[in-house]
């Protein structure tokens, strides 16, 4: 988590540009399935648990949620289910219910960055897009970024 590289960059001395609130509730989901911000923006994104377990929120690189999510199925409680990879861009610790926490980052790249919660097994069906993008978004029941649950609904 210490080297981002170019496609992301912590951004906790400086000014954020946006705040976002992501809550965890009922049934493994988050509440926004897909988020959009322009590349470079500064990012405060918080995790709000209205769930009643523990969950976090780790950003991976594009198309590593499920390298991550398996890596995670490896990790201690005590290191918060987040695999120690370069795939990881940025992760809250896990968020017990009626908490919340913050992570602050750029995303200097334009691309589809998966968010996920990484508590063993959730994270096969708890996660969303976060696209740094200045173009339309796909239609919501057409994005193949998305958990089948918003799919379905």
């Amino acid at each position: 988590l210490l080297t981002l590289s170019l496609f992301v960059r912590r951004g906790f001395a400086q000014k954020t540009d946006t705040t976002i609130v992501l809550k965890a509730i009922a049934g493994l989901q988050y509440d926004q399935p897909r988020l959009a911000v322009r590349p470079g923006t500064r990012v405060t994104l918080v995790l709000e648990n209205y769930d009643d377990m523990a969950h976090n929120v780790v950003l991976t690189r594009p198309g590593a949620r499920l390298e991550v999510v398996n890596q995670a199925l490896k990790v201690s409680a005590e290191k918060n289910y987040v695999p120690d990879t370069p795939l990881v861009l940025a992760a809250t610790k896990q968020v017990v219910p009626g908490a919340k926490e913050p992570i602050s980052f750029v995303l200097e790249k334009e691309g589809v960055y998966p968010y996920v919660c990484t508590y063993p097994g959730h994270g096969f069906v708890m996660f969303g897009a976060l696209y740094a993008t200045t173009k339309p978004l796909p239609p919501l029941d057409r994005d193949p970024n998305m958990p089948p649950t918003v799919k379905q609904a």
